[in-house]
């Protein structure tokens, strides 16, 4: 049963880490330095906001959910609220953040970036859930569909080349 679970979680892992492995060949072809700059600042800026923000709510989901498998619900709808609260939270300090690197790419950026962050968290807040709940096949498919989405994503702006636009 562990052996099972085991390679489930490594081909949900891995085929996603290989995608996104090849599109950073992709990325660094298809995008200047400088746009490619912009594009991991943004990247490695969400992905820290995201670990501070947001990784306590999903390490409390994933720790009181078996305590609260009768009362799953309350459960959810308690991480919900507090998801809600910090999302309103990033917003406002995105807004201010927005609006004090003036006007500009960087200011679109900033904004692309809380956008960015809420979808990321809101993600991993579910992915954690189906890891949880031990919904390997869910867990892996949800995996694939955001790596695969994420690639397809870039590689249609860069093809409407919204990097002009500093997106």
């Amino acid at each position: 049963m562990v052996l099972r679970y085991s390679l489930h979680y490594l081909i949900a892992r891995g085929i996603p880490a290989l995608v996104n492995f090849l599109a950073i060949a992709v990325y660094t072809r298809l995008l200047s330095p400088d746009a490619y700059g912009r594009y991991i600042l943004v990247l490695a800026g969400v992905n820290m906001a995201n670990l501070s923000v947001f990784q306590w709510l999903r390490l409390s989901l994933v720790r009181y959910l078996p305590a609260y498998q009768e009362q799953e619900g309350v459960l959810l709808g308690t991480i919900g609220r507090v998801y809600l609260m910090l999302m309103a939270g990033v917003g406002v300090l995105g807004g201010l953040a927005a609006g004090l690197v003036g006007v500009g790419d960087w200011q679109r950026l900033v904004l692309v970036a809380v956008l960015l962050l809420w979808m990321q968290a809101w993600f991993e807040l579910n992915v954690e859930l189906l890891r949880a709940r031990l919904q390997t096949r869910a867990y892996g498919w949800a995996m694939g569909v955001r790596s695969v989405g994420a690639w397809v994503w870039a590689r249609c702006s860069f093809w409407a080349d919204w990097g002009r636009s500093g997106l």
